[in-house]
């Protein structure tokens, strides 16, 4: 019987094809544009409300470049979704052609971190080191802003159990 993560993994699993780029890109712009647009909340204590729009700008940007990136991969025709085989001789960036005979895992894809690593062997850019610490950068903001949120919100958490 799967899990209750795998179960819910499973409703949103997918193996995605080039043409997935613009559903990721438009997923990417709406984060951005949040981001970009988001004010302070009266629902925060006044003296958290800078703190807590900063967190969630930081956030939305880290998970919209994550997509974004996604995007750039699939427009790119190259598959995001990791090989169910983990002993499979594919390793990012690989295309869709370079997959068959290999089951890809539709609950799975290359993390930020992966697809920002090989970035450089699908894209040509003036200056991919600035790329490359952006994306670094915004990996940062998602992943410690996140871990940020469930820490300040630890105590009423506690008072709640």
């Amino acid at each position: 019987m799967p899990s209750l993560e795998q179960s819910v993994k499973s409703q949103f699993a997918k193996v995605f094809v080039s043409s997935d780029w613009r559903l990721f890109k438009e997923m990417a712009e709406i984060n951005l544009s949040e981001a970009a647009f988001l004010k302070k909340s009266s629902k925060v204590a006044k003296s958290r409300r800078l703190l807590a729009r900063n967190s969630r700008k930081r956030l939305l940007i880290g998970v919209g470049l994550e997509l974004l990136l996604k995007a750039v991969y699939l427009k790119a025709d190259y598959c995001i979704n990791k090989p169910q085989d983990r002993a499979a001789p594919l390793r990012p960036p690989f295309r869709p052609s370079e997959a068959v005979g290999w089951q890809l895992e539709a609950a799975d894809t290359y993390t930020l971190e992966q697809l920002t690593r090989t970035l450089k062997k699908i894209l040509q850019m003036q200056k991919p080191q600035y790329v490359i610490d952006g994306l670094s950068i915004a990996k940062v903001f998602r992943n410690k802003e996140g871990m940020l949120s469930l820490a300040r919100t630890g105590s009423t958490l506690r008072a709640i159990e």
